[in-house]
């Protein structure tokens, strides 16, 4: 996730919010993701601000892969496992990984909706590999 200050991505001024803007623990480990098809792949996210966890009760996520054009690839099983310590889990099924071709280029996003804002809070790129074990 990218710190863009008062301005947003597109160079539009953000307006003042009275929650805090979440940031993730491990955001800088996350630019890129390995997943073998027709496995089960998940991760878990921390939001925080600064050191201190963000309690994300009410809060909504949700997390796609798409191809480099937008084509939807798969979507995402986002489930809050502990409000209080903002941990989010992501994950996506082996059938749902299965269908994902290696050699494809692919992205991943995770959004957060909080008190009416939806905002992108992590972006990576995604590299599928074959399995070896049948």
């Amino acid at each position: 996730m990218r710190d863009y200050g008062a301005y947003g991505p597109r160079g539009d001024v953000l307006q003042p919010q009275a929650m805090p803007i979440p940031t993730l623990s491990n955001r800088g480990a996350l630019t890129s993701h390995e997943i073998t098809a027709g496995t089960d792949w998940a991760i878990t996210v921390t939001l925080t601000d600064g050191n201190v966890p963000v309690n994300i009760s009410g809060n909504t996520y949700a997390a796609q892969v798409r191809t480099s054009d937008g084509t939807l690839a798969a979507t995402c099983t986002c489930v809050i496992v502990n409000a209080a310590q903002g941990k989010v889990s992501v994950a996506l099924t082996n059938a749902a990984t299965a269908t994902l071709v290696p050699g494809t280029e692919y992205r991943f996003s995770l959004v957060e909706t909080a008190g009416g804002l939806r905002r992108e809070l992590m972006r990576a790129d995604v590299t599928v590999y074959d399995g070896v074990t049948q």
